[in-house]
């Protein structure tokens, strides 16, 4: 099940709409910026907030993304932050990400929040 659902994500990352190349930012002191190889991910809609934008970012384990990296989306030349990682799946990387509405600052990410009063549970 595993290795089909990592095909799955493979063939999803060249064909699907919502496939994007994006790059890690591997250095985060802003004076000594490298970036990362491109690679092929998955960008699904989440939630829209006030105050930010959540995404699920789908990824291959190779590429070694981690809550708290921060990583280019290519097409929009935007820098987003991973946020918190699915840990129910294990065929690939897959986590939650969100974007700064693009104001000029020192740095590439910058939180705000929490815009939630309260927090739905099953």
């Amino acid at each position: 099940m595993v290795r089909d659902k990592r095909k799955s994500l493979d063939k999803a990352t060249l064909y699907s709409y919502q496939a994007v190349r994006v790059r890690k930012i591997q250095d985060k002191d802003l004076s000594m910026v490298e970036k990362g190889p491109l690679a092929r991910a998955l960008i699904n809609p989440d939630k829209t907030k006030f105050d930010y934008d959540d995404k699920i970012l789908s990824i291959g384990f190779e590429y070694e993304f981690e809550p708290g990296d921060v990583f280019e989306w290519d097409r929009t030349n935007s820098y987003w932050l991973i946020t918190l990682q699915d840990l129910n799946e294990i065929a690939y990387f897959r986590a939650d990400w969100l974007d700064d509405e693009g104001n000029e600052q020192k740095s590439y990410v910058a939180v705000r929040g929490p815009v939630e009063t309260k927090i739905n549970f099953i």
